[in-house]
């Protein structure tokens, strides 16, 4: 036997050898894995009604032994579809209170591994339960160290339990998406998502378009004079959102400030304030009639609906069609969230 054949020998018994190991530990690792999920289910389904009685009822906690890593996966699983499904203050309160006493050293330990995997994984579930205790944990090397996703979580861990560290963190110049800022401010109370007004002009410009959306759902004192003075933006997209924001709302502060956006450049300024004409009153109706000849067909409909809703039927007046298809590609652009 040559020296070539000696070596592909050599390579070809390890090769056996490695792919042996590897199917060997394949398995063993499924099985395990498969041991582990079965005991999260068999803890789950013994313990989920002893576990109701208590979030639910104020009863006595359930009895178990000494917490293992599995049975702390169960109880988390417990503990979030009880979040998702009903929640109460009480459970909420329950659910901080157990997690801050059993689970806290265990979070610790998360939050400061070198596993990115393990530190948002401790981040999510402080967040989830209302954890205590962990708002200095990162040193501001950490923060700025940290992943987009990583920080994401962190802002949502602090502005529970640090809001004037949330919002200056908030507002540093980080590149969150717009759906992880949405998510954010979903979060916060409607006096905070207000107090952060005064912050606007900080805020980037994809934070900006989360903010607005957020400010919709404001339930009463509605900021309405200060989303009118966003129609003065240099940024087309920031001026659009506020007048959807607006048109969520349902109310105007200033007629008058409208009335320019009946002839503006921009198509979708143009379809929304159409929209809002039934609002702002009946002084748009002449400017109605002009858009609803525009040569964009949702601008056309806005306006010829709101017409519609103001009983206008002129003796002699016709609508003048002349679209652009090319414009209705635009249509696909808008994201109204």
């Amino acid at each position: 036997m040559t020296v070539i054949s000696q070596i592909i020998l050599a390579i070809a018994v390890f090769l056996i050898i490695f792919l042996a190991v590897l199917v060997v530990f394949t398995i063993i690792r499924a099985d395990r894995l498969n041991r582990n999920r079965e005991a999260v289910e068999l803890y789950i389904n013994d313990y989920a009604d002893q576990w109701y009685d208590y979030l639910y009822n104020g009863h006595k906690l359930p009895q178990t032994n000494r917490h293992s890593k599995l049975h702390q996966h169960a109880i988390e699983k417990i503990f979030s579809t009880f979040l998702s499904n009903g929640k109460t203050k009480d459970v909420e309160r329950r659910i901080s209170s157990y997690a801050r006493v059993s689970f806290s050293n265990e979070y610790r330990k998360e939050l400061k591994s070198p596993l990115w995997a393990k530190r948002v994984n401790a981040l999510n579930k402080i967040a989830e339960f209302k954890v205590p205790g962990f708002t200095d944990i990162y040193s501001a090397r950490d923060i700025d160290a940290m992943k987009s996703f990583e920080f994401y979580l962190f802002l949502i861990y602090l502005s529970i339990y640090d809001f004037d560290r949330f919002r200056y963190k908030f507002l540093d110049n980080r590149a969150l998406t717009e759906y992880e800022n949405k998510k954010i401010l979903s979060r916060l109370s409607n006096d905070a998502v207000l107090s952060l007004i005064p912050a606007f002009e900080q805020m980037s410009l994809t934070t900006r378009y989360a903010f607005l959306s957020r400010v919709a759902r404001v339930g009463h004192d509605q900021p309405l004079e200060w989303l009118e003075s966003l129609f003065d933006s240099e940024d087309s997209e920031t001026r659009i959102r506020a007048l959807k924001t607006i048109q969520l709302i349902g109310s105007v502060h200033d007629p008058e400030k409208y009335t320019a956006y009946f002839t503006s450049s921009v198509w979708e300024e143009r379809m929304i304030v159409s929209r809002l004409a039934p609002i702002i009153g009946d002084s748009t109706v002449p400017l109605l009639k002009v858009c609803a000849s525009d040569k964009n067909r949702l601008v056309q409909s806005a306006a010829l609906n709101s017409l519609a809703y103001f009983g206008f039927n002129e003796p002699g007046w016709s609508v003048q069609t002349n679209m652009y298809q090319d414009e209705m590609k635009e249509v696909s652009k808008l994201k109204w969230t």
